[in-house]
């Protein structure tokens, strides 16, 4: 008796130990990832807002702002020339808002069913929801709902951010017989959308498994004599993404 419950308190504190050491990769994981999504681009890869720049003459010049001060700003314009006007020659100016609320893409990763498409929709230009359907490639049909939170607006090119969702995301094969697993995957990563109206556009992420039933499904099939690789704790997602 007294082995027993050695037995179950060690298996306890394993599992809790693995649980922190989970838990220490999760934090690892998205502080570097977000410092390293933040830093990586120069400013101007993302930074240029469409605006109206309205002259007191009446004019008026689409264009993309690049550097704003009390005396003068510097745009650029639809054929790539870098020009500067003094600001005493400007009445106004209006930024031009991105219509896109929405994309939907096709791609590979989680996000994407494994091998499908998603859509996202966007509120107040920062935060979205996100659903995507697709083939697993061994075991029928995998989906994935949840949320994304960008660090920039729909106005730049160069967007990173962060996202959560809930679904399949492992599988495991043994024999003949394939099954999905389900969990919650935690990614860090970017949207880029180009062109004036961000219509076309491709994504990359990379995804950490916080939780999946895949580890406790390889556990169990192990007793039975199953061996395996190691699913690992990392993956990939990218994909083209067009805005509407």
């Amino acid at each position: 008796m007294y082995r027993k419950d050695v037995k179950i308190k060690l298996q306890k504190v394993l599992s809790e130990a693995f649980i922190i050491k989970r838990s220490c990769y999760f934090l690892i994981f998205i502080v570097s990832i977000s410092f390293l999504i933040t830093i990586f681009p120069s400013q101007n890869a993302y930074s240029k807002e469409k605006v109206n720049i309205i002259f007191k003459n009446g004019n008026i010049l689409k264009a993309e702002l690049l550097d704003s001060t009390k005396d003068s700003i510097q745009v650029e314009l639809s054929n790539g020339s870098i020009i500067k006007y003094p600001r005493n020659e400007i009445s106004g100016i209006e930024s031009i808002p991105i219509k896109n609320n929405g994309s939907i893409g096709v791609g590979l990763g989680i996000q994407y069913g494994i091998l499908g498409i998603n859509g996202e929709y966007e509120i107040q230009g920062l935060f979205g929801f996100t659903a995507g359907i697709g083939s697993s490639i061994i075991s029928g049909l995998a989906y994935n709902l949840g949320a994304k939170l960008y660090l920039l607006n729909a106005t730049y090119t160069w967007r990173p951010r962060l996202s959560i969702y809930y679904g399949v995301n492992g599988a495991v094969t043994y024999g003949s017989n394939n099954e999905t697993c389900t969990g919650v995957s935690i990614g860090a990563g970017f949207k880029v959308m180009l062109g004036d109206a961000k219509t076309h556009g491709f994504d990359f992420d990379i995804i950490y498994l916080a939780s999946s039933t895949v580890y406790d499904r390889i556990k169990e099939l192990e007793k039975d004599g199953w061996t395996f690789n190691s699913p690992g704790e990392i993956k990939i997602s990218f994909g083209y993404r067009y805005g509407f």
